[in-house]
């Protein structure tokens, strides 16, 4: 039996799968957008068609909060500065 969520996440995978091999943009089904031998060159095209589309996707992102059409991204909590002196004993 499958966790909870696994529908869930199968669901997103396979949506960014689908994203990455769009035929009008990464291709990244096609071999032929990929015409060089060896393993090592095959990952490096692969590493460079999933940057290529993780800049579309975020530039789409940018787009539509620019145009109003989605919220925008809540701000990161700011990260608490420790130092080592609130560690050490008080006397």
């Amino acid at each position: 039996m499958h966790p909870v969520g696994y529908a869930t996440y199968r669901n997103t995978i396979e949506g960014a799968n689908g994203y990455l091999k769009d035929t009008a943009h990464e291709a990244l089904a096609c071999p032929g957008r990929r015409r060089v031998r060896g393993i090592a060159a095959q990952s490096l095209f692969v590493a460079v068609l999933l940057m290529a589309g993780n800049f579309r996707r975020t530039a789409a992102f940018r787009q539509m909060v620019a145009d109003g059409s989605t919220a925008q991204v809540a701000e990161r909590a700011r990260r608490r500065r420790v130092s080592l002196n609130d560690y050490r004993p008080r006397a």
